[in-house]
């Protein structure tokens, strides 16, 4: 991920890709701070870090049966997560999950449809 200076023309490395990561969400200040991640077998895996100068860590998992959601944004002070997951449901739906205790809340679901996006 770079990250591209509109004042100078320049670009610099933000955020290396260490091989597994096949996207990256930037939180309400524009650092880099979410990771999703495949890993062997079809799990994927979200992760997050504190700042640009902290290292990445595990936040949350799943198997190939929940493979439907990801990363949807930060909530506006940048302290929870905005995940759209099937995790625990019949559906995909639109979670708030905070990041320092993990605790979540359910923003939007449908018990038939999947949440299919979010702005």
């Amino acid at each position: 991920m770079y990250r591209f200076h509109f004042a100078t023309g320049e670009m610099e490395l933000d955020t290396e890709n260490p091989g597994d990561v096949g996207g990256w969400t930037a939180d309400n200040d524009l650092e880099v701070q979410a990771a999703e991640a495949m890993l062997p077998g079809g799990w994927q895996e979200i992760r997050i870090r504190h700042n640009a100068q902290s290292p990445w860590r595990p936040f949350q998992r799943w198997g190939p049966e929940d493979a439907t959601g990801g990363v949807a944004g930060f909530s506006p002070d940048n302290r929870s997560l905005w995940l759209i997951s099937s995790v625990d449901a019949n559906t995909s739906r639109l979670l708030e999950v905070d990041t320092a205790s993990g605790d979540a809340r359910v923003i939007a679901e449908d018990p038939q449809y999947d949440v299919g996006g979010a702005m």
